[in-house]
């Protein structure tokens, strides 16, 4: 697999756009895009008269289904707004004081301040027309880009939001009504990766603000000096996170650290970073979105190429050796980001499995603490410039063109299970063929990688592989691993027949000279996953282990026959994952645990398996964990006898 032609450059040039360093030129207007459904007419009705564009900004409206929209009554919410409302004309120049309105049919993106149309080839539906506009908007205006996307346009607008972060701009999103709103940890919407998610009579404010606050930034200090600013104060936020997450930036690349610093201070509305430290230290939520954005923008499709060259070759083949329909291949991403590689995974082991003609059952568990690049994975939409990083014959398999964006095929995105999991605090996964960790145990203290390495040995089944990053490695556990292809980083688990479950959560070491973040200590009865295996043994069953929300943390082995994930989105939720059969007996069974905190027996059950009915019953026990005192459910399985005849 060797790299396209122009690929080197063309991911520099992206590299310096995703660290925001674009600068908006002088004179030009600042474009914010606005995207929205055409289910959005009354809330256009209600915001467009009250944006009112400064006379060096330019709005941008952009909506989605706009050929379906009723154009009589659109024309009427433009009237409101007479006199500021302009055509958008190839080549023009988005000028300042105007709202633009993205014509049907076509696709919008705007490059060098000039707006550039083509027409759409795409059918209506599956044209990504919001996120090829914010995609080319948070390359164009940078740091100063802004978007907001109205409710109800789906998974559209969800790349853009994440590609005006990485840019270092702001995000916004309308709030959806009382009844429609999703937890971010399991959702596909654009809310999920907005900075603020407000009311939509509070956008026109929100968006006044940001501007003024960029006004002012520039005319007292301008972004140089502000950076220079924020440079002496680096260690000093470098040591706050690494108390309250565990995870060190002491050596991350400073340029980019300046800039997400900067980033949060233009969300946080502070001038001073003095005011940004104060700020970090007391708010807990803070220290996460910081963390959050240090992450952003370090992933892509086959990222070190040669070494997806050895995982294809050597590793993939030896993983589906033996393996046949009815068996199970379980991988496990960790800080997978927005998708790329938990979705190039998925490739390979599919092409694999089509030259041999076979059909296991295939789950690959990608995990983030980021919730809001979860979101963008669900979704499963990418720029066009991913075509830089694929063969043309991948691109045409396993991706969909929908305007100036690619989709991933849907028996690709349903292979992969995204979910909200932070290796220092959550439960392993288990059973598994492998595991990749790239580029995520740098960040980690010494102690914590030392902690996590034996982890991952606990989690693999025998002679399975580990999947580490250029700058990682398992040298100091050589009784663990050993070394499949060293320059790759690839390590296969040795049996050393002692099969210890690691203790979780991983505390974080404290830093000499800081107060110390006390971490959550294991109860007197051991970790969770030691207790649940201790209730499991009374019953020798198949088991799941759920938080409060009864989102799955773990599974044990021989639960194939009673998960059943629904088609569409992928979730860890268990009244989702479980068979049908099942659902409405363990819904019932999980709501009377939580409600009494006792444990709830339900015998004889009955499930189908291949054509066959099978006696199931089922327990499920809570158990409290933690110095939280947080309540978790071990939900067990076990194999029954069948109802009785007229029972």
């Amino acid at each position: 697999m060797s790299e396209p032609n122009g690929t080197k450059r063309k991911k520099a040039a992206r590299h310096k756009q995703v660290e925001g360093e674009k600068e908006h030129a002088p004179g030009t207007a600042f474009v914010i895009g606005i995207g929205a459904s055409a289910g959005s007419i009354d809330a256009l009705d209600n915001l467009l008269p009250k944006l009112t564009p400064e006379p060096d900004q330019a709005i941008v409206v952009v909506l989605q289904h706009r050929e379906s929209l009723d154009e009589s009554r659109l024309r009427q919410s433009l009237e409101k707004n007479d006199g500021h409302f302009s055509k958008i004309a190839d080549g023009a120049p988005a000028e300042g004081g105007r709202i633009y309105l993205c014509a049907p049919d076509l696709i919008v993106t705007i490059e060098d301040g000039r707006f550039q149309t083509r027409p759409a080839e795409e059918r209506p539906g599956s044209r990504g027309t919001i996120d090829s506009f914010f995609v080319s908007l948070a390359a164009d205006q940078g740091e100063s880009s802004l978007g907001v996307v109205l409710y109800g346009t789906a998974g559209d607008g969800t790349l853009g939001l994440a590609r005006l972060k990485e840019s270092g701009g702001l995000t916004i999103a309308e709030q959806g009504p009382e009844d429609s709103r999703q937890d971010p940890a399991g959702s596909n919407l654009p809310g999920s990766m907005a900075d603020f998610v407000v009311p939509l009579q509070e956008i026109p404010e929100r968006i006044k603000l940001h501007a003024r606050h960029l006004a002012k930034l520039r005319e007292r200090k301008g972004v140089e000096e502000m950076l220079a600013e924020v440079s002496g104060h680096l260690a000093q936020i470098a040591v706050i996170l690494r108390n309250k997450t565990g995870h060190d930036f002491h050596g991350y690349k400073r340029q980019t650290f300046l800039r997400r610093v900067q980033r949060r201070m233009q969300v946080a509305e502070l001038d001073e970073v003095e005011q940004y430290v104060r700020y970090l230290r007391d708010n807990p939520d803070e220290v996460q979105y910081l963390f959050n954005d240090l992450l952003i923008g370090v992933t892509q499709f086959f990222r070190d190429l040669k070494e997806f060259e050895v995982l294809e070759r050597v590793v993939i083949p030896r993983m589906l050796d033996g393996k046949d329909a009815g068996d199970s291949v379980r991988v496990w991403v960790l800080g997978c980001a927005t998708g790329e590689e938990a979705y190039s995974i998925g490739i390979l082991l599919r092409e694999e499995m089509a030259r041999r003609d076979i059909h296991p059952t295939v789950q690959i568990f990608a995990t983030d603490i980021d919730v809001r690049a979860l979101a963008a994975a669900r979704v499963g939409r990418y720029a066009d410039t991913i075509a830089n990083d694929l063969r043309p014959e991948r691109l045409a398999r396993w991706f969909v063109k929908e305007g100036n964006t690619y989709l991933v095929v849907k028996e690709l995105r349903e292979m992969c299970i995204f979910s909200a999991h932070n290796v220092v605090r959550d439960a392993p996964f288990s059973k598994l063929d492998l595991v990749s960790c790239r580029n995520l145990l740098i960040y980690l203290t010494a102690e914590l990688q030392n902690r996590v390495i034996p982890l991952f040995h606990f989690a693999l089944l025998p002679e399975r592989y580990l999947f580490l990053g250029n700058s990682e490695n398992v040298s100091r556990h050589p009784t663990l691993f050993e070394p499949v292809d060293r320059r790759s980083r690839i390590f296969k688990k040795l049996d050393n027949g002692v099969r210890v479950v690691p203790e979780f959560p991983l505390a974080a070491r404290r830093i000499e000279g800081t107060p110390e973040v006390a971490a959550p200590k294991p109860s007197a009865d051991g970790t969770l996953t030691r207790r649940a295996e201790r209730i499991a043994e009374r019953y020798a069953p198949a088991y799941v282990i759920t938080d409060s929300d009864f989102h799955v943390l773990h599974f044990s082995g021989r639960t194939g026959k009673y998960i059943e994930p629904n088609a569409g989105a992928a979730s860890l939720d268990l009244l989702n994952l479980v068979h049908r059969d099942l659902r409405l007996d363990v819904r019932a069974a999980l709501m009377k645990a939580a409600e009494t905190n006792e444990t709830v027996r339900v015998d004889h059950l009955q499930v189908g398996v291949n054509g066959n009915s099978l006696g199931v019953d089922l327990v499920v026990e809570p158990v409290r964990e933690g110095t939280d005192n947080r309540r978790n459910f071990v939900v067990i399985f076990k194999d029954g006898p069948l109802r009785p005849q007229g029972h």
